[in-house]
């Protein structure tokens, strides 16, 4: 039992305290929202996890880590085995419980207890025997809460336990204690891993894990029990040969044989074999075990759970794992595991569901489960909106759209559901009609500018405009420009049903992108309205037509990589597409480029497809300063790529991300693939 203290597991006692002052160290500060969470993580490793719905408002956390010699109001004679951790501003209040996790310093062999700071009296508060909730029944059947320190326990409105100690009350988890080292109960000796603390709705203020010294720990299992005193040798008294009595023959007393009394044959009583009662040799007092069997109440205590004496059950109360990030429990996050033959009942993985059940989770709103985590949900962008092409074609006509089994299968008509149909309504505001994407929130003007400007000039006609009661009018970016194009009309390739005044020759609009950083000479890119190609640079001092627009900018990719299956992908948490990284180290041609993409199998998925127009596309990013025009990881400034949208019967949409251009090539050209899901 002794050795067995050195590993015990001690939960957490944490009071509701401010965070320490007086310190200039730095931490990291991030601003977390009360409708989604969020998660703040130091340079060490400490993090804490707020879920969705425990702040009462958004609210800037600050986390900053100490060393002992750093904390300098904190000393008793512990030895801090974790960084100590305080969070500001003071008394934070979480209405859900939080998951925090503290790196270990070092080895540990002595008992471990958690600690906090009490800031009234400047030491550090921690018991050496941790706070235990227990339950029994009273005289009166009524069941009565206490700690193993002799604390009244009560029960809130929300069902926690509440702890007074020394007269502050302690909010407790339900069930359990607020803090535990790991989910699965192991001590923090020897590990090198992170340590979760969850913890219940309360207060934080700073706090650290520490070595707490125990006698009882360091006595040996061989001393003496008891106040017993040895004996030595020297205080036992000899006894002499002088002080022995001699019994001489004359002191013995002869039995003569008349007093013998003769037993006769029948006096005698006959012991069958039947009546004698074997001794085994477990009998003998020598041998005899003295270690009682523990009953089956014993065992579950030993085993860490309650004894139910009505029902003789074993029980423990067990809390799920971690959530991942931006996610909620879809039901209980806590269960109950039974004891029985020696062993508790198998414990309940936590999994993404969302039918609600035990350990189950969500995603918060605003994020979506992409199989391994909760990633903002796709946001209306350039990327999500359909080209408008709805025929298919092989290399020389058009065709009705094949079969899965037929060559020319995964053009862009046949994925209309992985994308937004276009969506414009002409609005009347203020007397004058704009042109409002129902998809994006862009408004337009419904007309051009009737003169044409060089660059700049065109840039200061937009901001001049006051029209339908906005004076917000600006320049387009590129990707803007793009979301009006409907690839299946030409002359001009728009809807001339939402810009009736659109002109049908070829006619170059200004975007508010310069390329004069990248090129050696002044330029900028050009839209052109015949065609809806975005065209290489043009010279600033050309004389171009103006197309305004207004409302917030399209929101830029934003690309995470990921392992899947051994295999990298590249995740764009903004359209919510997942692409291929590693592309094959070969050109195609077309009809093949649709074929390599419906056959492939890559970081475990076979739905792979080659991406339209607007999902090539999405990758460019004209803010880039040097080439190429896209943040995407790892992509050649060289290559040019195919999409799944014919441009004619003989030519395709492809996008060059050196010059960040998005126009046409003939099927029977080779370039690069690269495929999206």
């Amino acid at each position: 039992m002794k050795n067995f203290l050195k590993l015990v597991l001690v939960v957490f006692l944490l009071a509701a305290l401010a965070a320490c002052s007086g310190k200039s160290k730095e931490g990291v500060t991030v601003r977390i929202s009360a409708e989604k969470g969020g998660v703040i993580k130091t340079e060490d490793g400490s993090s804490i996890t707020i879920p969705a719905g425990a702040l009462a408002e958004d609210i800037e956390i600050t986390m900053k880590i100490y060393t002992a010699e750093e904390f300098t109001e904190g000393g008793d004679s512990t030895e801090f085995v974790t960084g100590i951790v305080s969070l500001e501003p003071a008394d934070l209040n979480f209405s859900k419980p939080v998951v925090i996790s503290i790196p270990v310093a070092k080895a540990v062999n002595d008992l471990v207890s958690a600690a906090y700071f009490d800031l009234g009296r400047k030491i550090w508060q921690y018991s050496k025997e941790g706070l235990a909730v227990s339950m029994s029944k009273g005289e009166n059947g009524q069941f009565v809460i206490s700690t193993n320190q002799g604390d009244s326990v009560s029960v809130s409105a929300d069902g926690s336990l509440v702890v007074n100690i020394e007269g502050r009350e302690v909010l407790l988890s339900g069930k359990r204690d607020p803090f535990s080292i790991t989910e699965d109960a192991e001590p923090i000796s020897g590990t090198e891993l992170n340590n979760s603390l969850n913890m219940a709705a309360g207060h934080l203020g700073s706090f650290a894990f520490v070595a707490v010294p125990d006698d009882d720990v360091n006595a040996s299992d061989d001393e003496p029990a008891g106040d017993t005193e040895p004996v030595s040798d020297d205080d036992t008294e000899p006894v002499s040969e002088d002080d022995t009595e001699p019994v001489s023959e004359d002191d013995t007393e002869p039995v003569s044989e008349d007093d013998i009394e003769p037993v006769s044959d029948d006096d005698t009583e006959s012991v069958s074999d039947d009546d004698t009662e074997p001794v085994s040799d477990g009998d003998t007092d020598e041998d005899a075990d003295t270690t009682a069997e523990p009953t089956e109440a014993e065992k579950c205590i030993e085993a860490g759970g309650i004894w139910n004496e009505t029902e003789e059950s074993c029980t423990k109360t067990t809390s799920c794992g971690d959530l991942p990030e931006n996610a909620e429990w879809n039901g209980a996050s806590l269960y109950t595991q039974t004891y029985a033959d020696n062993a508790w009942s198998a414990e309940i993985e936590v999994e993404y569901n969302e039918t609600a059940g035990d350990c189950r989770f969500k995603c918060v709103s605003g994020f979506d489960w992409d199989g391994s985590m909760c990633t903002a949900a796709p946001q209306a962008s350039l990327g999500t909106i359909c080209t408008g092409q709805i025929k298919c074609y092989n290399g020389t006509e058009e065709i009705a759209c094949p079969a899965s089994s037929e060559e020319y299968f995964g053009q862009d008509a046949q994925y209309l559901d992985k994308c937004t149909q276009q969506s414009f309504t002409v609005q009347t505001t203020a007397e004058q009609n704009v042109v409002v994407d129902n998809n994006l929130g862009l408004m337009w003007l419904p007309t051009l500018s009737a003169e044409t400007y060089t660059w700049d000039d065109a840039a200061t006609y937009c901001g001049n405009i006051e029209y339908a009661g906005y004076s917000d009018w600006r320049l387009p970016a590129p990707l803007e420009l793009l979301t009006i194009v409907d690839i299946s009309r030409k002359n001009p390739a728009v809807n001339t049903e939402n810009f009736p005044e659109m002109p049908t020759t070829s006619t170059y609009l200004w975007t508010n992108k310069d390329t004069g950083i990248i090129y050696t000479d002044e330029t900028a890119l050009t839209f052109n309205t015949y065609y809806g190609k975005m065209q290489d640079k043009q010279k600033k001092t050309n004389l171009y037509r103006v197309l305004c627009v207004r409302g917030d900018s399209l929101p830029k990719s934003q690309f995470i990589t990921q392992t899947i299956g051994g295999e990298e992908v590249i995740k764009d948490l903004t359209t919510g597409l997942m692409w291929q990284k590693i592309y094959p180290d070969k050109t195609f041609g077309w009809a093949d480029a649709l074929k390599y993409c419906e056959d492939l199998s890559y970081a475990g998925y076979t739905d792979w497809r080659l991406p339209n127009k607007n999902e090539l596309a999405s990758l460019l990013d004209y803010d880039k300063t040097s080439k190429p025009y896209t943040a995407f990881p790892g992509m050649n400034a060289a290559n040019t790529f195919w999409s799944s949208s014919s441009y004619t019967e003989k030519s395709v949409w492809t996008v060059n991300y050196n010059g960040g251009s998005v126009y046409d090539e003939f099927k029977t050209y080779y370039f690069d693939v690269r495929c999206v899901r």
